[in-house]
């Protein structure tokens, strides 16, 4: 386990785990549902990276190529990526900051080009920058998309500030099937989300800012560049939401009406960021 710290903030990494976070706490408070367990699935951590695709591809269809198989139990789509299964290598580390990079080369059902990736955490006072990148390693243009799946610590009480104009809505596959024009007071009015109902939609036209104000701690975070849109996941009844800026809509390839994923030439680079800036309420 990779331990980093500032004088306000506390993160545990787990490299070999997708280089997820086990730990983010921040004033002795909770600022993501902590990991489970000695040895978690990505699913039980308190967040992960999506590369080099973000949340569901349906029925792991990729045009004019075999389908990828799926890789979540229950689950019958290719999901998150690869980088959240994969072991990454410490490539530098120091008390407040670290850099993960993760070589990925191809095999049979899975995704077809190769590429590398990194994660640099660094922790300032009271803020965590999270920068992730993926590098297109193979011999053609290939498509790409990253993004961050970090589970919010969220209870009633607890207040979301996003502003958004347009929502790809999903089907019972929990696939995305339309896309309408609203506002953030139609899926949480006045800031807060119905703990009864599970929300699973990608949002558009997000400015790229959240906030989340609890009892205890304010939360604000802010992305820089490629992550357009705001894909959230609140199931019923549970103490935690997932706000995941990603770069494209799930199942992007397959989606004749949604804006296409990013195409990188051979040893091209996507890259984006997040800071999380912590402060007490």
């Amino acid at each position: 386990m990779l331990k980093l710290a500032s004088d306000d903030i506390v993160l545990h990494v787990l490299p070999d785990r997708g280089g997820g976070l086990m730990k983010f706490e921040a004033f002795g408070r909770q600022v993501l549902r902590p990991g489970k367990g000695l040895a978690p699935h990505p699913t039980e951590l308190a967040g992960f990276v999506l590369v080099p695709f973000c949340n569901r591809i349906a029925d792991g269809r990729l045009p004019g190529h075999t389908p990828l198989k799926p890789n979540l139990p229950k689950e019958p789509h290719a999901i998150h990526g690869e980088g959240w299964h994969a072991r990454w290598k410490i490539a530098e580390e120091s008390a407040n900051a670290a850099l993960l990079s993760l070589d990925y080369v191809p095999s049979p059902g899975r995704w077809p080009w190769a590429f590398s990736a990194t994660q640099e955490f660094r922790l300032e006072g009271q803020k965590f920058h999270h920068t992730l990148s993926v590098t297109n390693q193979a011999q053609e243009p290939t498509p790409a998309g990253l993004g961050f799946h970090p589970y919010f610590s969220y209870r009633r009480g607890d207040l979301l500030k996003a502003s958004i104009k347009g929502v790809w809505e999903s089907d019972e596959a929990r696939l995305p099937n339309r896309h309408v024009l609203i506002d953030d007071e139609k899926y949480w009015p006045r800031g807060r989300i119905d703990e009864a109902a599970t929300l699973d939609h990608c949002f558009t036209g997000w400015d790229g800012q959240l906030q989340i104000t609890r009892r205890d701690i304010t939360i604000q975070v802010t992305t820089s560049g490629n992550l357009p849109f705001l894909h959230i996941y609140a199931p019923a009844g549970e103490a935690f939401v997932c706000l995941e800026p990603v770069s494209h809509v799930p199942n992007a390839l397959n989606l004749m009406d949604a804006p296409p994923m990013t195409r990188l030439m051979p040893g091209e680079t996507l890259s984006a960021s997040l800071t999380y800036d912590v402060s007490l309420t």
